[in-house]
C-alpha cells in the first residue's frame, strides 16, 4: 500500500477550521465545481454539516492560484456598531472594510504592486482606506502594528505612508454603492489582481444572536445590484438552510445576478469522502471501505442513519475506523469486532425536516440500544439522522 502523509486527528474533530493544513488532500469536489468557481458570484446553501466550511477552503485556493484579490469576510451584527445605520448599510460597510484589509496585508507583502500605477489609482486607493478601514477611527499606530508585523521594511514603509497622510477627496457622499464597487474593482485590476472574491461563511451563529434582522440584513445585501454587476467582482457566499427563504426573496435573485446553489452529495460521493479521510488517518493514498468490514452493510449503515451529509457519515464510520487502526489496520473487522458498532434501534420517531426552520428545534427523545449500554439522544433539526449522545447508563441485561 502507497504510503503517504498520516493525520492522526483525519476523523477527530470533523471541522474545517481545524483541518485546513491538510483538507485539500481529502476534499472531494461538489457536483458543478466548475459553476462555483466562475466568474460569476454565487449563494451555496447547505444543511449542517454539509461541507460548506470545507468548500469555503477550496474556493480560498482556488481564488489565491487564479491571481485573485480574497477577502474572506464573517459578518457580524454588533448593536453598538450599528447605531442608526440599517443592517444592511452597516454590512455593506463591512464587507469595504474587509477588502480593504485584505489588500493593505497583500500590498505589504508586495508593495511593488504600487511601483508605477497613475496617480488616480494611488489617489483612490488612498480614499478608500480612509473612508471604508473601519480600524482607523481607533489607534492608528495599534492598526499599523498589526497589519506591519513581519513585513519587510518596504512594506512597513508603504503601509505608513497610506495610513497616516490625509487623502484627497474622491467621491462625494451619497455615492451609489454600484459605482464605488466598479471603483474598487477597477482600482485593484490596475494593481494586478485578476479579480476579487469575497468568500462568506460562518453565518450559522447569526441565528442564535438575532436570526430576522440577520435574515432582513441578507436579503438586502444580496439585494444591493450593484455588487453583482461589477466586473472582475464576485461574491461566493456559504449559508445555512434557514437562510434560504431571505436568499430566494433577494433582487439579486430575483434579476438573476447571482446564481443559487444548493449544497447536496450522492452515495457514490459520500463514499470517496469517507474513504479518503480513512486514508490520511492510516497515512495511505487511498482506502476501500470494503477493507475495514463488510462493504454492503457499511453502506447500508452509513446510508440509513448517517443521513445525506459528509459530518453525518464520517461520525458514524468514525469509531470502527479508529478500531481498525488500533488493531493494525491489515485485516477486516470480525463480526465480533464490528457488533458494538451496529446500532439497533428498539424506539425511533420520525424526523421532522422543515428546510427553512430559523433554528435547530428539538424534535423527540428516543433510546438507543448499543449492546449492554443504553443512551437518550435528542434528536435536533440538522438535514441528518446523527444524534448526539447525551448521557450513557448501563442497561438490564
Amino acid at each position: 500500500m502507497t504510503a503517504a502523509a498520516q493525520i492522526p486527528d483525519a476523523l477527530a474533530y470533523l471541522q474545517a477550521e481545524h483541518e485546513a493544513a491538510w483538507l485539500a488532500s481529502a476534499f472531494v469536489a461538489p457536483s458543478d465545481m466548475a459553476g462555483l468557481v466562475g466568474a460569476r458570484s454565487v449563494v451555496v446553501v447547505g444543511a449542517t454539516g454539509s461541507g460548506k466550511s470545507a468548500l469555503r477552503l477550496a474556493l480560498a485556493d482556488h481564488a489565491q492560484a487564479a491571481g485573485h484579490l480574497l477577502v474572506e469576510w464573517h459578518p457580524t451584527l454588533d448593536p453598538f456598531e450599528l447605531g442608526a445605520v440599517t443592517p444592511s448599510r452597516h454590512w455593506f460597510g463591512q464587507l469595504l472594510d474587509a477588502c480593504l484589509d485584505a489588500l493593505l496585508k497583500q500590498l505589504g507583502q508586495e508593495p511593488q504592486r504600487l511601483d508605477g500605477v497613475a496617480t488616480w489609482v494611488r489617489a483612490t486607493l488612498h480614499w478608500f482606506i480612509h473612508t471604508y478601514l473601519l480600524d482607523l477611527a481607533g489607534d492608528t499606530e495599534l492598526l499599523l502594528s498589526r497589519l506591519t508585523e513581519e513585513l519587510p521594511p518596504a512594506g512597513q514603509q508603504l503601509l505608513t505612508e497610506l495610513l497616516k497622510l490625509t487623502p484627497a477627496p474622491i467621491f462625494r457622499p451619497g455615492t451609489p454603492d454600484s459605482k464605488l464597487i466598479v471603483a474598487l474593482a477597477d482600482m485593484l485590476n490596475r494593481l494586478g489582481f485578476a479579480a476579487v472574491w469575497l468568500v462568506i461563511d460562518d453565518l450559522e451563529w447569526l441565528l442564535e444572536e438575532d436570526a430576522a434582522r440577520a435574515s432582513d440584513a441578507l436579503r438586502a445585501l444580496l439585494s444591493t445590484l450593484g455588487l453583482f454587476e461589477a466586473p472582475r467582482f464576485a461574491v461566493k457566499l456559504l449559508t445555512p438552510l434557514a437562510f434560504e427563504a431571505a436568499i430566494m426573496g433577494s433582487g439579486g435573485v430575483a434579476r438573476r445576478r447571482l446564481d443559487v446553489y444548493h449544497l447536496r452529495w450522492t452515495e457514490p460521493q459520500l463514499l470517496t469522502i469517507v474513504e479518503r479521510r480513512i486514508a490520511r488517518l492510516l497515512g495511505r493514498e487511498s482506502f476501500q471501505l470494503g477493507a475495514l468490514y463488510d462493504l454492503e452493510r457499511l453502506r447500508e449503515r452509513l446510508d440509513r442513519y448517517g443521513g445525506a451529509v459528509p459530518r453525518g457519515w464520517l461520525e458514524m464510520i468514525r469509531p470502527s475506523a479508529e478500531l481498525y487502526q488500533r488493531l493494525g489496520a491489515s485485516r477486516p473487522l470480525s463480526p465480533q469486532e464490528w457488533k458494538p458498532f451496529g446500532v439497533s434501534i428498539r424506539h425511533c420517531s420520525a424526523l421532522i425536516w422543515r428546510r427553512t426552520a430559523p433554528t435547530l428545534a428539538t424534535v423527540n427523545c428516543s433510546i438507543w440500544r448499543l449492546e449492554r449500554r443504553s443512551f437518550c439522544a435528542t434528536f435536533i433539526n440538522t438535514g441528518s439522522a446523527c444524534v448526539a449522545a447525551k448521557s450513557f447508563t448501563t442497561a438490564r441485561s
